[in-house]
């Protein structure tokens, strides 16, 4: 899924079951906000663009070192690392739902490690990215 799918999620849970809508929102594009803050600008910048990297650009960028920054985040080990903290379940929840929706979408190189830093991955289904 993509971020705004994700925020939108986030926004339609929280007014259904009365939480802080914006906290929710941030939970449910938790996963996505190292990559949205770090490898967005990165990327665009590698490839001479002003904003937001195309597509094409993440090819191959997952044998990087910045690629961590998408697959830590995208692992239970951040649910458990949550579970520490004082936010409510709810908000843990929207954050772990956020990796689950995301993996019949993530497939090849982008397929969700759910046991990271293992590379054990779970093969998506379909290619939310690819373009017919």
């Amino acid at each position: 899924m993509k971020l705004l799918h994700h925020a939108l999620a986030g926004l339609v849970l929280g007014w259904a079951f009365g939480y802080d809508l914006w906290l929710s929102m941030l939970f449910s594009i938790g996963p996505d906000i190292p990559q949205a803050l770090i490898l967005y600008p990165l990327l665009a910048y590698k490839h001479k663009r002003i904003i937001l990297p195309l597509d094409g650009d993440w090819k191959n960028f997952s044998k990087s070192a910045w690629s961590h920054l998408y697959f830590a985040p995208h692992s239970l080990l951040f649910v458990a690392i949550l579970n520490f903290s004082d936010f409510s379940a709810f908000f843990i929840g929207l954050y772990a739902l956020h990796i689950l929706v995301d993996i019949p979408t993530h497939t090849g190189e982008w397929s969700i490690r759910l046991m990271w830093p293992a590379s054990w991955k779970i093969e998506g289904f379909f290619d939310a990215w690819k373009r017919s």
